[in-house]
């Protein structure tokens, strides 16, 4: 992953996604479930940005005018009751928000935490971490991807080279949480199918290193969740031809789709505005 250093990185505002109002059953009124944790908003927002520079994060919400609600309703700094991880330094929202009046953000490269608040209210529903407890694995999660009330997918893009890592520690995979109740289905879907060989620079010239699959951005069509792959060694010096992995969540199978000559490091997808089909 590209790390600034000196820079400070903002998130292009992100579309939380119509719908996450608060409503009688969404959780965001008074008297909503969950753990109080965060200032409780004025009303549900449309929009956040994510500003950070690896070192501490801030997210910022905003409502549909772009008005500012929160100019930093959680942050590094935040240590309310209830949160089981304050915010890292490397902060990720999910491609699509799972809506229904919450809202989640990821933590990524060694923190590993999935974290999702009720709004307006600012409760807390939970926090996951995406490996086992005790490891000194890093899964590194990229997206959160909602499919029902007691289903979501996390891309966990840190391959994990001990073979005798049990399977909630493997990594290169799709990680199934129940949002219903923040915790690990113990669930995966593999995808170091995908896992290749490329070219690095070496010492005495070029040599062949193992490429990873390293799923990253996801996006889901129906019941085909469609998975980028950035494929890259592990010290990011060698990449493999770009695919997307396109996984149908019906029964858990899973297909490449190649993206053609000289295309490389695809980890990005997005859905098309305007279309339920195309990404």
């Amino acid at each position: 992953m590209n790390r600034a250093t000196n820079l400070i990185w903002v998130a292009l505002v992100v579309l939380v996604v119509s719908g996450c109002g608060s409503s009688s059953t969404d959780g965001g009124g008074a008297g909503a479930p969950g753990t109080p944790a965060l200032d409780e908003l004025d009303e549900a927002p449309t929009f956040a940005v994510v500003s950070s520079d690896f070192s501490e994060s801030s997210i910022a919400l905003l409502d549909a005018d772009f008005e500012v609600l929160s100019e930093s309703w959680i942050n590094s700094g935040t240590a309310y009751p209830g949160l089981v991880a304050t915010l890292s330094g490397d902060v990720a929202l999910p491609t699509v928000q799972q809506g229904n009046g919450t809202f989640t953000f990821i933590d990524r490269f060694f923190t590993d935490v999935v974290s999702q608040f009720y709004v307006p209210s600012g409760n807390l529903n939970g926090q996951v971490r995406t490996q086992g407890d005790g490891t000194d694995y890093s899964s590194n999660p990229q997206d959160y991807v909602a499919v029902s009330a007691t289903s979501a997918w996390v891309t966990r893009y840190e391959p994990n080279l001990d073979e005798n890592a049990p399977p909630e520690d493997r990594g290169t995979d799709l990680l199934e949480l129940d949002p219903s109740t923040m915790t690990r289905t113990g669930n995966r879907i593999d995808l170091s199918q995908f896992d290749t060989t490329g070219t690095a620079p070496g010492d005495e010239g070029p040599v062949e290193v193992p490429v990873y699959a390293r799923p990253n951005r996801a996006v889901l069509v129906g019941s085909i969740l469609v998975v980028g792959l950035d494929r890259l060694s592990a010290a990011a010096k060698a990449s493999g031809p770009g695919v997307a992995a396109l996984v149908d969540l019906a029964d858990e199978s899973v297909e490449g789709l190649p993206l053609g000559e000289g295309i490389a490091n695809c980890g990005n997808v997005t859905p098309v505005p305007g279309s339920a089909s195309k990404v």
